[in-house]
């Protein structure tokens, strides 16, 4: 994980286990996921523009993620995480 290096996938720094659990050190996200984005929305039509610049940095994310030869097999709202800029780091929760 430490050896993937794209814009629109969250970066790995270091794991450890303390008492028996699995603890991982990535980048941080201060946008949160695209789950709360979704419902911080209230309902509310997200503009055409910001879909498509989601879309297009997930998708990237995920080609770049395959071709490394890894498989991403939870992609969901939750694993999408966004920058404060609204910038796409896919991921895994």
């Amino acid at each position: 994980m430490n050896k993937l290096d794209s814009p629109y996938v969250v970066k790995y720094f270091h794991s450890f286990i303390e008492n028996n659990f699995l603890n991982i050190i990535m980048e941080y996200c201060d946008g949160g996921d695209l789950s709360h984005f979704i419902k911080a929305q209230f309902a509310r039509p997200v503009a055409e523009a910001k879909v498509w610049k989601f879309f297009v940095q997930i998708t990237l994310g995920l080609q770049y993620i395959h071709s490394k030869k890894i498989l991403h097999r939870d992609i969901k709202t939750m694993n999408v995480f966004l920058t404060r800029g609204e910038n796409v780091r896919c991921g895994s929760n």
